[in-house]
């Protein structure tokens, strides 16, 4: 008998053993699953972060270069035109105020006055462009 719950007592041992070797080997691996999925999800990102970098530096070597071509310039301030315009429609969408131009009919006023914001912001390069009147 004696023998018997020393076997008994040994296999209780040994189980508890195995049981505490499983639970540490599943931490283990559990462990090393999340130190993997977060490496590669940093890699991911990364990885997204350098192509917007690289996406944005060919987008302004392309307006750099677009703005050296014959009337560069002029369709740079077109497009800041056109971005001036769509800004004052999302505000008018999403703002109680209203902003109204001195001249709401005249597209060089307008023009001139998306300019004068872009260069105070020290955007385009000096006058002669479209909506121009110091020349």
């Amino acid at each position: 008998m004696k023998e018997a719950m020393v076997l008994t007592s040994e296999g209780t041992k040994i189980k508890a053993v195995n049981e505490s070797e499983g639970e540490l080997i599943k931490a283990n691996n559990e462990a090393e699953a999340e130190k993997v999925r977060r490496v590669k999800t940093a890699e991911g990102e990364a990885l997204s972060i350098t192509l917007r970098a690289e996406a944005q530096a060919s987008a302004i070597a392309s307006v750099a270069e677009a703005l050296e071509k014959e009337n560069g310039e002029q369709a740079a301030q077109l497009e800041v035109a056109n971005e001036y315009i769509k800004m004052y429609a999302e505000m008018s969408g999403t703002s109680h105020t209203m902003i109204f131009s001195e001249q709401p009919g005249n597209v060089n006023a307008l023009l001139a006055q998306a300019t004068a914001a872009v260069k105070a912001a020290g955007g385009l390069p000096a006058p002669g462009g479209v909506g121009d009147t110091s020349s």
